[in-house]
């Protein structure tokens, strides 16, 4: 990696003596931004590429070779990597396109070009790669366009699965003067991935936040250890993951060849590892321009200050849609803003000082420094209006003085048009963050609130946990459905409890279950060919014990009889439990992340609203109590309208057992429902009624 990223010599395999071509382009941008170690032109059929003297093959280089920019067409690459293995050389940049990306063919040549750099230990940038950009020392490794302009140190690295989409914003950051530590185009990643970049530019001296574009992590969990890096060294990671929707995912798979993955589980793993993630180029470019400059909030509590009582209401949603607190005034505070401002004043969050700070613009300098006071606020947000030039220009330069040594951070959003241009540019020459539109505001909060946060180790601690008896670890790894007595074996090992129930092969046996039981029972049938019972009629419920049983066990062994032979597994007697709420718990196994947690409440609200969390093991009390309460439905575990509330402790065992379970288990679950989990009344614990769980079987 350090000689990926940091060469001390090129060789370009390919070179051509047209600098507009792509194969003569990295030799004329190493050249345009004076590069200062040695560059070898390699092309069998030349002298001279450039005006630098060429060679004919990698081993006629008389001296030591750091890095070979690889530019031959893709059939001849294997036989380049080997010649780069043959000739010691550490990395290598594949520009070259037609690999996975266009199909079997392609993917073929992909495996045989890993295959030779991991036996000689080469580092591979792409194929299918822009290529890399030390800016700090001039390596520019690429055929980009972006090259053609001056290049901006900085303190930004930036790591970009698409060459096209991330040169264009690197360029962009560029014109605005943002500046660059590295720009990594990683391609197809045939050896090294994205986050292989990251976790090596983080320690940079010169690097201070890290920037990405991503369609697909190969190994998700291995974004755990490089967030971990980042909080210990104190660095931002921002990333804007491309694939949100099902053509957006296939779109990826024709770009880059990548697997996105499930979004929802994304955003779970990125906010769980503590990255901040961004959803449009805008963001990720504010974003960036932030944190490179050290701006962060400490806290999601934001007082709102303006000349507008409208925008002040707007600002408001806008904020709580981002996920951000608009709390009201301590009594001291609303007392304080009454003497200091007008009688027409709206004196609780948000402050409307009216547009009479415009005429006497110390009333926002006086609410200002009475909400620097104000223990619920974290900081502050100025939503400015339309005014005359010289009036807005005075106005920032006011805001400039009083906050400079201001105890909480302050971020303005002016909504009005050029007239007030000449107040921004005096904002934006201080350095104070500002947006010209609310959602941008609430965005730029957003993320100076989340790089704000404390470093935290991103994953939970690890819980002890029981062994997985061996024939149940033997069942999960023979794959498919696990009969129910063992998927309920399997949750109980692991403290998620079940009602007292019983299986039964007859009619009769189902009415001496439910005897034993004694009161209302529930009565299923259980098969593998039933996914779900009640729609198919496979349930029947609150019978009691004695001829009713009998009866409905008849029905339902007749059902099972249509049912693919070997299918029926008997019949479920179980005591009905009341006064539950249902809920879901379960897992999967994600592509990229492996297990995955799953936490909702059950009926309408999965199979519909899709009110569901995740998190991926080993997950802490803390982390599974905060799944508990992220549900929109969370307040129903609190009692409503006369309900009691839920026992959420047993809630948050219910869930801590699951991650143990899957922790234990390793791959071999591929899919487990705990659904219904009744979540019964404080003190009274949960009991899963149902539970259905798929081994993921020899390919784990």
């Amino acid at each position: 990696m350090e000689a990926l990223l940091r060469a001390r010599s090129v060789a370009i395999l390919g070179a051509s003596g047209d600098p507009r071509k792509v194969s003569g382009r990295p030799q004329k941008y190493l050249l345009r931004h004076a590069y200062r170690g040695a560059i070898y032109p390699v092309n069998p059929t030349a002298t001279e590429v450039q005006g630098l003297p060429a060679y004919p093959s990698l081993a006629a280089i008389p001296g030591p070779v750091e890095l070979a920019v690889v530019c031959v067409p893709a059939a001849k690459v294997p036989d380049a990597m080997t010649a780069c293995g043959a000739r010691g050389v550490p990395a290598a940049v594949i520009l070259t396109a037609g690999f996975a990306e266009t199909g079997a063919d392609g993917a073929r040549i992909q495996d045989e070009v890993a295959l030779i750099a991991r036996a000689h230990g080469i580092a591979v940038c792409g194929p299918n790669s822009v290529g890399i950009v030390n800016v700090w020392e001039r390596l520019a490794a690429s055929f980009s366009a972006a090259l053609e302009q001056d290049l901006v140190p900085g303190p930004i690295a930036f790591v970009s699965q698409s060459g096209a989409m991330g040169t264009t914003i690197f360029n962009r950051m560029q014109d605005e003067g943002l500046g660059f530590s590295y720009f990594v185009s990683s391609g197809n990643e045939a050896v090294v991935e994205s986050l292989d970049y990251m976790e090596a530019l983080l320690p940079d001296e010169r690097t201070r936040v890290i920037g990405g574009y991503i369609e697909g992590f190969r190994d998700g969990r291995k974004l755990f250890g490089v967030a971990d890096l980042a909080h210990r060294l104190g660095k931002p990671i921002v990333l804007l993951k491309a694939g949100r929707t099902e053509s957006g995912t296939r779109a990826a798979l024709s770009h880059t060849a990548s697997v996105t993955g499930s979004h929802r589980v994304y955003e779970a793993a990125l906010r769980q590892a503590g990255v901040i993630a961004v959803h449009d180029i805008e963001e990720l470019v504010d974003a960036c321009r932030l944190l490179s400059r050290g701006r962060t909030f400490p806290g999601r509590r934001i007082g709102v200050l303006t000349g507008s009582g409208g925008a002040g209401v707007l600002a408001a949603d806008h904020l709580g849609q981002a996920g951000l607190d608009v709390p009201s005034f301590s009594a001291a505070t609303r007392e304080a803003l009454t003497a200091a401002l007008p009688p027409f004043a709206a004196c609780n969050n948000p402050v409307d000082v009216t547009a009479q700070i415009f005429a006497e613009p110390q009333l926002l300098e006086a609410a200002y420094a009475i909400l620097t006071d104000e223990e619920v606020v974290d900081g502050l947000a100025l939503v400015l209006t339309m005014a005359p030039a010289e009036t807005a220009r005075r106005l920032a330069e006011d805001v400039v003085r009083f906050t400079r040594e201001g105890k909480k951070p302050l971020a303005v959003c002016w909504l009005a048009g050029s007239l007030v241009e000449n107040g921004r540019t005096v904002l934006r020459e201080a350095g104070v963050p500002l947006y010209a539109s609310l959602p941008a505001l609430a965005s730029g909060l957003r993320v100076m609130v989340e790089a704000g946060r404390p470093a935290a180790v991103p994953t939970g601690p690890a819980a002890q946990r029981p062994p997985l008896p061996p024939p149940l670890r033997a069942a999960l790894a023979r794959g498919g459905l696990l009969p129910y007595a063992r998927a309920r074996e399997l949750l109980a090992c692991f403290g998620i409890p079940g009602p007292r129930e019983a299986i039964v092969k007859t009619a009769r046996a189902a009415r001496r279950a439910a005897l034993d039981l004694g009161g209302p029972v529930a009565l299923k049938l259980l098969s593998a060919a039933l996914t779900h019972k009640t729609d198919a009629g496979a349930v029947r419920l609150g019978l009691a014990p004695g001829a009713a049983v009998e009866k409905a066990a008849r029905e339902l062994l007749a059902l099972g009889a249509g049912l693919p032979p070997g299918s029926v597994e008997g019949l479920l007697v179980q005591e009905m439990v009341e006064g539950g709420v249902e809920a879901l718990v379960g897992a999967a196994l994600d592509p990229q992340f492996g297990p995955v947690v799953t936490f909702g409440l059950g009926g309408v609200f999965v199979e519909v609203l899709r009110d569901v969390v995740h998190r991926l093991p080993p997950l802490g009390a803390a982390e599974a109590e905060a799944m508990t309460r992220e549900i929109a439905g969370a307040r129903i575990l609190d009692g409503l309208r006369g309900q009691p509330p839920r026992d959420r402790a047993a809630l948050v065992g219910a869930l801590l057992g699951l991650s143990a379970l899957l922790q234990e288990a390793g791959g071999l679950v591929a899919e487990l429902d705990a659904n219904p989990l009744l979540l019964l009344p404080e003190g009274r614990g949960v009991t899963a009624v149902d539970v259905r769980v798929v081994g993921h079987g020899p390919s784990a």
